[in-house]
């Protein structure tokens, strides 16, 4: 920690390139309102341990109070970080994330940034451009319906670290532990689109399930 009187802070030169994506708060706010229940019961579990006197709840207790947006918002970045990787010719250990996530505002940055000039290539912006971004949103979020560890990914209970994780594991929504700040923690792919339509009552609206509506 830095003295308070300190005029300087140690710092890195680095070279990269990044998209940022807001969400429209309106949108979440709806999203929460109307999934509300079930989200409470879907989350209950971790709710309880981000409660806990533990390491998971000094690193992750910050985000109790909007805990369903943060997991969705999250469980987004690694999903897109995937299909940017595929599009702008990156290694999936070089795409980082950087999440805000706060009760009136969410958006997430992705960016590169190493100490050569590979983080500076152009692959990441040209693919955040309108005419583009459609597309690879669009991809990623039909690649994560679908896991190849499915059902079983997608009805598993609590897992991973601290067990904060349901619908998510290697083959969907981990990402390389260079690129997640958050320990691979706090994911769950069916907030982001939906539990299929294999599940049996199935209770929750994905995030996204309008975009697989209107395709249809």
């Amino acid at each position: 920690k830095a003295d308070q009187s300190s005029r300087w802070l140690p710092a890195t030169e680095v070279f990269g390139e990044g998209i940022f994506i807001q969400l429209s708060n309106e949108r979440l706010k709806k999203w929460e309102n109307d999934n509300g229940k079930f989200l409470g019961d879907r989350l209950n579990h971790i709710q309880a341990q981000l409660g806990a006197e533990s390491w998971i709840s000094d690193r992750f207790s910050n985000y109790r109070d909007r805990l369903a947006r943060f997991i969705m918002v999250h469980t987004l970045s690694h999903i897109l970080m995937w299909g940017l990787c595929y599009e702008s010719g990156y290694s999936a250990a070089s795409v980082r994330e950087r999440l805000y996530v706060f009760s009136d505002r969410a958006g997430l940055l992705l960016y590169t940034a190493d100490g050569d000039s590979e983080g500076s290539l152009g692959g990441l912006v040209r693919q955040g451009r309108s005419e583009r971004f459609a597309k690879t949103l669009t991809s990623a979020l039909e690649r994560a319906q679908w896991c190849s560890n499915d059902p079983i990914c997608r009805e598993m209970p609590e897992h991973g670290p601290g067990k904060l994780n349901r619908a998510a594991c290697h083959a969907c929504a981990f990402a390389a532990e260079t690129s997640c700040g958050y320990l691979n923690a706090l994911l769950d792919r069916n907030l982001v689109v939906g539990m299929g339509t294999e599940v049996i009552g199935k209770d929750l609206t994905g995030f996204f399930d309008e975009v697989f509506t209107q395709e249809t």
